[in-house]
């Protein structure tokens, strides 16, 4: 195990909770919050400390193997929010392991909140707890491209959306990926921003906002309400711009061309053929009600705004399933691997009634052809997605909660959703469920986000060493 080689990369990821911790302890002085700023000031001192020492160790090997790189995803997810989960701790605002769990429900974008009175706290923790869902977005955008879209791995069918390839070896591509990742988000928080300056929400409501629309989060500074249809088609936008191919921005401003904007048309194509099937099916639906509640869950945030709506479920929860796209924060299944999967059905159905037939095997004008390997890769992914569905139903079957709930919670969850208002889930209060449904909760929070498939691979080697 190369030791060196991670705690080294480790100290790198380690220096964005460098710089938001900063953020907050500025918050607080300036505006005068002095109550629990030294617990800001303890992660600052903290993680400084080991970026540091991380920093100062050469190792004598910097490439990781494909083991090793799962590792490295998973102490980012597990060993990260312990850092920021410090400020819930210290406050008294939760005991450690509820800290620790809001903690990775923000920084996986899930949203699920411990904190029962969330509208009564002070500024500097609520802007804690909405910073660690954009922070959370960040890893999982430099994973995604380092790690997980890897053709070692292709968890994240990736190559059929990049004109230009990586070289497979993850040290050279690591700082390279951090510079551009942290380009593209800034510019599309800052984006998302300006949109939202539009609207008649408090400032301090729309940066909480930004952080929680950018990440796909679940974690809400106030009970916002859209109360007029310009809000909804800001708020819609903002949360289609975070659901689609991150680096829009720079492919239509020429900087960055190195991926397809493809897979983006199939993701509008699809909101379109299901908005007009909403509208068919009842036509009192407002429009904007529509459009603002399809965003939420593609981008799947799950967030609700309070207008009355009364889609069918079906549908939204069709969207929640298929998520944004690969190169988003957004969860899901993702629509680039059904394609893959309906191409190759498609292409064995030839087969059978045109034995000499070829079919084009690829997907957006890709050179990529889709091969045996990718078919199994996404349809384990799939297999994979609904098993960690069915397993946490069996725990939350333990909680007082009605199948409904059960199923929705479930299946919301597995695909990175905040349960909310939105599909029907109310008066369901995690702060009551016990501790193993929690701990339970929290596992599926981060495979959520990383593929359940990832942590069985990592079984695997375990298993086969």
């Amino acid at each position: 195990m190369n030791f060196t080689g991670l705690f080294y990369f480790f100290g790198l990821c380690l220096v964005p909770v460098l710089i938001i911790s900063l953020i907050n302890i500025i918050f607080c002085f300036y505006f005068n919050y002095y109550f629990n700023i030294e617990s800001y000031i303890i992660v600052f001192i903290l993680v400084l400390f080991i970026v540091t020492f991380s920093l100062k160790i050469k190792p004598k090997k910097k490439e990781i193997n494909k083991f090793e790189l799962l590792i490295f995803a998973l102490l980012i997810y597990f060993i990260i929010p312990i850092f920021i989960s410090i400020p819930f701790f210290y406050g008294n605002y939760l005991n450690f392991f509820a800290s620790y769990f809001e903690a990775v429900s923000g920084f996986s974008s899930v949203g699920i909140s411990l904190l029962n009175n969330v509208y009564f706290l002070d500024e500097p923790i609520i802007l804690w707890r909405s910073i660690i869902q954009w922070l959370g977005g960040f890893y999982f955008l430099l994973l995604l491209i380092s790690i997980f879209g890897q053709e070692i791995f292709e968890f994240f069918p990736m190559k059929f959306l990049q004109k230009e390839k990586d070289t497979n070896y993850f040290h050279l591509n690591f700082i390279k990926n951090i510079k551009n990742i942290t380009y593209v988000y800034l510019i599309l928080t800052l984006l998302i921003f300006i949109l939202l300056n539009f609207t008649n929400y408090r400032l301090f409501e729309i940066v909480n906002l930004v952080f929680s629309i950018v990440s796909g989060g679940g974690f809400l500074a106030n009970n916002i309400i859209a109360g007029n249809d310009f809000d909804k088609l800001i708020l819609s936008t903002s949360f289609l711009l975070s659901s689609i191919n991150i680096f829009f921005l720079l492919i239509i401003l020429k900087i960055n061309k190195q991926y397809s904007l493809s897979e983006t048309k199939n993701i509008l194509l699809f909101l379109a053929i299901i908005m007009f099937i909403i509208l068919v099916n009842d036509k009192n639906l407002e429009f904007f009600d529509i459009l603002l509640s399809l965003a939420s869950s593609i981008s799947n945030s799950g967030l609700y705004f309070g207008y009355s709506q009364n889609i069918n479920i079906f549908f939204l929860l069709i969207t929640v399933f298929v998520g944004g796209s690969i190169l988003s924060n957004s969860g899901g299944f993702k629509i680039t691997r059904f394609i893959i999967i309906f191409k190759n059905i498609l292409s064995e159905f030839s087969k059978l009634l045109i034995p000499a037939s070829i079919t084009n095997l690829s997907i957006y004008n890709s050179p990529e052809k889709i091969k045996s390997a990718d078919l199994f890769i996404s349809s384990l992914v799939l297999f994979t997605y609904f098993l960690m569905m069915f397993v946490y139903c069996f725990f939350l079957s333990f909680e007082d909660l009605n199948f409904e709930n059960i199923f929705k919670i479930s299946f919301l969850v597995s695909f990175n959703t905040l349960p909310s208002s939105l599909y029907g889930v109310n008066g369901v209060n995690f702060s009551n469920f016990n501790n193993l449904t929690l701990f339970v909760s929290l596992i599926v929070f981060i495979l959520s986000k990383i593929t359940p498939l990832s942590f069985i691979l990592l079984m695997k080697n375990f298993l086969l060493r």
